[in-house]
């Protein structure tokens, strides 16, 4: 499975260039399990709302987006350390053949991402024929 990623700031600088102290989000850690009737994709991705995420399914082709939102300080608070990364990413992952990609299911739980590929099933199936 081939991955391809992109990462920008907020401002649309690339996550190696430092753009006024901002810091990309960055490269999300991801993991690949093959399964007997699924390929599993987790990807790694704290402070990301379900809301902050979009998948997109092109033919063989799935690009994950996510955005961490920065985080404004309350009122009369002041930050005086801040290493937490905030923007956005794009995950582009090539799927191999045999996946059924209309049975696709993703889950946001606890910071991590999981995506689960599941496996056309190869068989015998009963064809319709209409006409009269």
């Amino acid at each position: 499975m081939k991955r391809n990623e992109s990462m920008t700031t907020d401002e649309g600088h690339p996550q190696t260039e430092s753009a006024a102290g901002k810091v990309a989000l960055r490269r999300p850690v991801t993991h690949v399990v093959q399964r007997t009737d699924a390929i599993e994709v987790t990807l790694e991705v704290p402070g990301v709302s379900a809301d902050g995420v979009e998948l997109l399914c092109e033919g063989r082709r799935l690009v994950v987006r996510a955005r961490r939102a920065a985080w404004t300080p309350p009122e009369g608070m002041y930050a005086l350390h801040r290493e937490i990364r905030h923007g956005s990413f794009e995950v582009a992952l090539e799927l191999p053949a045999g996946i059924a990609a209309e049975g696709i299911e993703a889950d946001l739980r606890a910071g991590l991402l999981v995506l689960t590929l599941p496996r056309r099933v190869a068989g015998k199936r009963t064809i319709p024929v209409s006409g009269d």
